[in-house]
Order: C-alpha cells, then sequence, then structure tokens
C-alpha cells in the first residue's frame, strides 16, 4: 500500500464533504445558541431552505432540471482550493451575522429558511472562488497555468 497515495486520494475525495459538513454543522449550532432548542418546524424551514438554494443553483448551472450530466467529471485543482476558508469559515461568519440581524425581527422558522438557503448557495459559491484564488496563486508563484498530473507542458 502506498500511504502518501491513499492519504492524497482520502483527502481530495473528502475535500467537499468536509467544507460542507463544517458550513451546515456550523451554522446550525448558531441556529440552536439563538433557538436555545429546536423544534421540527425549524429543521424542515432549514431543510427547505437549502433545498430550494440548491434547486436554484442546480437549475441555473444545468440550464434545467430535466438533463443528464456528467457523473463525477474530473477536473485538476490546486490542492490549496480544498481547505475551505471561504466556504466553510466565511459561510459560518455569515451565518452568525444573518442570524442576528434576523432574530427577533422575524419568525424563527424564517430565520432558519434563511440561513438554509444561504448556507447551500454561499458554500457552493465560495467554493468557486476558492478554486479561481488558488489557481491564481499558483500562477503568481509558478508564473504559469496549473497543469493536469502527467501533463507535459510541451505538448500541445
Amino acid at each position: 500500500m502506498d500511504a502518501r497515495y491513499t492519504l492524497k486520494r482520502n483527502i481530495s475525495d473528502e475535500s467537499l464533504a468536509y467544507g460542507f459538513t463544517l458550513s451546515v454543522w456550523g451554522s446550525g449550532a448558531i441556529l440552536l445558541d439563538f433557538a436555545g432548542a429546536v423544534k421540527a418546524e425549524y429543521a424542515v424551514a432549514f431543510g427547505f431552505g437549502a433545498i430550494i438554494s440548491f434547486g436554484l443553483l442546480t437549475a441555473f448551472v444545468f440550464n434545467s432540471l430535466l438533463e443528464h450530466y456528467e457523473i463525477q467529471a474530473r477536473q485538476t485543482r490546486v490542492v490549496a482550493s480544498m481547505i475551505h476558508v471561504l466556504g466553510a469559515v466565511l459561510n459560518v461568519a455569515v451565518s452568525y451575522l444573518l442570524t442576528v440581524y434576523l432574530w427577533g425581527k422575524v419568525f424563527p422558522e424564517a430565520v432558519f429558511f434563511v440561513v438554509g438557503l444561504h448556507v447551500m448557495a454561499t458554500y457552493n459559491l465560495m467554493l468557486l472562488v476558492e478554486i479561481l484564488l488558488s489557481e491564481r496563486l499558483y500562477r503568481f508563484f509558478r508564473g504559469t497555468e496549473p497543469q493536469s498530473p502527467g501533463h507535459n507542458a510541451s505538448e500541445p
């Protein structure tokens, strides 16, 4: 077993899930702090917010919900894009600010809905920003475009 390769693959495969988990768990923890105890309708409101956000993003990106798509399309990425400072940490910070601002001004269900809506959209959009920033850092420090593993730079 090549331990280093196995760890690379594990980290790569887990990257999206770990960032998403931190975003949702952290945002949920903030909501729980404000709510004290969660009622079923709060969880449903959060879930609906996340589902609607995911559905809107999906419809926008694929132009339709009734299209075929390629499963597990692999693209190369700069390693730094897997850390998810923006996707997770910034996301939770925005959840906190939304909760502080909205709590007591609207029904708790509305706060849970808005935070659920924001978490999904912000996480996915911040992943794009992280990828863009990591590629720009790569070009700045390496003076070249990121290449696929095994790609020969002299080949077209």
